[in-house]
């Protein structure tokens, strides 16, 4: 029963240690990437971020203006897509060891 507590008690911290590992690279991107011209202020949008598919040293990032301003990790499926919305969505790709925002872009 020990054993499975302590597993437990490590699974936990792993999770926590991802968890903040994400949330510090969320705050350093938001540092980081200057908005498109035309686009609103970062408090203004929703910030979504995954992993980038098929590419584990980038982040995927889709900022959406509508619903409470705030900053989601999520998986990359589950990353809003939007076709249009001129400055109302803007999509990036954020290279982790340049630490470097590509294709600033609004919709």
């Amino acid at each position: 029963m020990r054993i499975w507590v302590l597993g437990a008690i490590l699974l936990a911290g792993c999770a926590h240690d991802l968890g903040s590992t994400e949330d510090q690279l969320m705050r350093m991107i938001e540092q980081s990437v200057a908005l498109p011209e035309g686009a609103a202020p970062l408090s203004r949008y929703r910030r979504h971020y995954a992993w980038a598919s098929g590419d584990p040293q980038a982040v995927e990032a889709v900022y959406t203006l509508g619903g409470k301003p705030d900053r989601l990790w999520l998986s990359a499926d589950d990353l809003p897509i939007v076709l249009d919305g001129g400055c109302s969505v803007v999509t990036f790709k954020f290279e982790v060891a340049r630490k470097t925002a590509t294709n600033v872009r609004c919709n």
